[in-house]
């Protein structure tokens, strides 16, 4: 609330200064607290009537002109009502007209108030890293002033950056972070409001079933709440949810009544985003007209918020479709409008899908050799793109220890230098003696330092023997499991994937060739696995020739083909080891952890599944849920 005050002559001086003084120390609370009470009524209003909030404020807009900081609410409001209807460039350039008009210094409030407006429109338009180091920003200056709920506002939006970002225990830890900081009801935010968040976060990794949960919470709030935006919003997730999952009629029904929700309330974005959905149901049932007339329609409304994202998605759905059909002509129109939406260096995955898109018509008009190219470069790009997150991840980690060893190397330092004064000052008083007593501190200084060394270099010596395999290097069994159960505990307990994996006639090889070869396999397997996988993945020698991994990203499909890959390296490499001809192969099985609680558990439907493969012929990966109840014995 921003209080606007003018003295008059006739009024005393030192009344003046008090009436300024207390008026300023009023500034200083309001200010930084709330919105004037008619921007805060819009807010407050916003999600259930996005409509009637942008008419009125069209309707007030000449009126807040004639004054910065009304004006600045003004095109705040217009922000934040244009990110509902789902106008991202319309949202972004009505919070940059708003930070121009308040002053940081005078209205810190505001203005980190704006700016987080201007962090959820970035990450709409498809800038997350843009906006990344102002959501930083916002949320150093909320937790310094003690402002709770702008906290809470720009930890969830940092959270949808880091999503965007595909950095999804980062984005989880910050939703669940603000999640705890909320009233289960009431308050500016609450759970019901944040469930959503999370659940997008397990929709973005694919694990449809873990999200439902949080989906069905934040539909069920908003539902008794009769916020009729939000609990279109959450429909949408719930019912893309079922309809992945496999339950098409449910999750056709949710999306319908999204559908309707966003049309009452005038979020005409939203209800394309809901038909663009159900356009794809209606497409598996066989019913394609209904489909692309749904699409047709979507495309319309995307065109009028240039929603680059969603057009370049239904722009390459309509392709598919008229491809499937023949529709060569309508296939390859669509294709290319599909590219005058594309940004190659913000959408890589699906510059990639265009491409494979383009490669499929070539070949179905006969142009074979031009398929053939863009499907060699979209492999080579693929690829090129899981070296680059590797090598970010990679660099990621290696910036946070290099910091966290530069703050020790620093407190070191200081106290280095806090001694040499200290030293120095007992050598200006006490002179000669002094000076021997330096010399003999210095020699026993240097002897501690020799024998904390030698203690600190033994110590790291048998703590590395005591966790590791001493042939292969690898974690060994109670220590790979250890780090499983501390990955599980810090996220919380959020599922991760297990593989276990038993190289195939292990004692062939030490029968036939003798135990030296078969160490040097284990040794070259394990060497191999250690670069092969990134250092999220946690792996471990369980005994033997058995091998236990922990990937705590990804569905098993992908860690399925990761293992493959592993296979034909394996293979190659095998064959540049040893001069006779020698094939080594191996048997996995892959399962899902749920939690600490459900560890032993996952481990034993792993082996089962690694055994189901023993049991078909070896040389394969079986995810558990492929499991024969009752394999056959070898």
């Amino acid at each position: 609330m921003i209080f606007l005050f003018r003295v008059h002559a006739p009024f005393d001086r030192l009344v003046t200064l008090l009436l300024l003084l207390c008026l300023l120390s009023c500034h200083t609370v309001f200010a930084k607290e709330q919105l004037d009470p008619e921007y805060a009524q819009w807010e407050a209003s916003l999600n259930a009537k996005p409509g009637e909030v942008l008419t009125a404020l069209d309707q007030t807009l000449s009126k807040a002109e004639n004054d910065p900081i009304t004006l600045a609410q003004h095109h705040f409001l217009y922000s934040e009502t244009y990110i509902s209807l789902t106008y991202p460039d319309k949202a972004l350039n009505h919070a940059n007209l708003a930070l121009e008009v308040v002053d940081p210094k005078q209205h810190p409030w505001l203005y980190h108030k704006i700016l987080t407006a201007k962090v959820v429109a970035l990450d709409y338009v498809g800038q997350p890293q843009t906006a990344l180091p102002l959501a930083n920003q916002v949320i150093q200056w909320a937790d310094h002033s003690e402002d709770q709920w702008l906290l809470v506002e720009a930890i969830v939006a940092r959270g949808h950056l880091y999503n965007a970002l595909s950095m999804s225990i980062e984005a989880l830890n910050d939703f669940q972070r603000a999640y705890q900081m909320v009233p289960e009801q009431g308050g500016e935010i609450n759970k019901g409001d944040i469930a959503s968040d999370i659940a997008l976060v397990y929709e973005y990794r694919h694990e449809d079933e873990l999200a439902i949960p949080f989906f069905e919470e934040s539909a069920a709030f908003h539902r008794q709440e009769n916020d009729f935006l939000e609990l279109s919003i959450a429909l949408y997730g719930l019912g893309r949810a079922n309809k992945n999952i496999g339950k098409i009629a449910l999750g056709e029904s949710q999306l319908e009544e999204s559908a309707r929700l966003a049309r009452k309330v005038k979020d005409f974005q939203g209800e394309a985003y809901a038909l663009k959905e159900l356009a794809g149901i209606a497409y598996k049932q066989g019913d394609a007209d209904r489909a692309i007339a749904m699409l047709k329609t979507t495309q319309h409304t995307f065109n009028q918020s240039n929603n680059k994202f969603m057009l370049l998605d239904t722009s390459f759905s309509l392709s598919r479709i008229y491809l499937a059909q023949g529709e060569l002509v309508l296939a390859e129109q669509h294709l290319e409008q599909a590219k005058t939406h594309l940004d190659a260096d913000a959408m890589p995955m699906q510059s990639i899908s265009v491409q494979e898109q383009a490669a499929k018509l070539a070949a179905r008009k006969g142009q074979y050799q031009q398929a053939y190219e863009l499907l060699i470069d979209t492999v080579e790009k693929k690829q090129q793109m899981l070296t680059e997150a590797s090598i970010n991840k990679l660099n990621q980690f290696r910036t946070q220890y290099d910091l966290a060893n530069k703050e020790k190397e620093n407190a070191l330092l200081q106290k280095e230098n806090e001694l040499q004064s200290h030293m120095l000052a007992d050598h200006e008083s006490q002179g000669r003696l002094t000076q021997l007593l330096i010399l003999a501190s210095v020699s026993t200084s240097l002897l501690l330092a020799f024998i904390v060394y030698r203690s600190r270099k033994n110590r790291i010596k048998f703590q590395y023997m005591a966790q590791h395999d001493g042939m292969t290097g690898m974690n060994n069994r109670s220590y790979a499991l250890k780090k499983i159960k501390e990955a599980l505990d810090l996220h919380h307990n959020n599922s991760l994937l297990l593989a276990m994996v038993d190289l195939d006639h292990f004692k062939t090889i030490n029968d036939q060739y003798g135990h030296a070869v078969g160490d040097e396999v284990l040794i070259q397997f394990s060497q191999l696995c250690i670069q092969h996988f990134d250092d999220n993945v946690i792996l471990g020698r369980f005994g033997g020739e058995e091998f236990l991994l922990a990937m705590p990203y990804g569905d098993q499909h992908q860690l399925r083909r990761s293992l493959e890959q592993l296979k034909a390296s394996m293979s190659e490499r095998i064959q540049q080891s040893f001069d006779f001809k020698l094939k080594v192969t191996f048997s996995a099985g892959i399962s899902r952890c749920r939690g600490v609680d459900d560890l032993d558990k996952a481990i034993h439907r792993a082996d089962m599944a690694m055994y189901q493969a023993k049991t078909h012929g070896r040389d394969q990966i079986i995810l558990h849920r492929e499991v024969n109840q009752s394999p056959q014995p070898l």
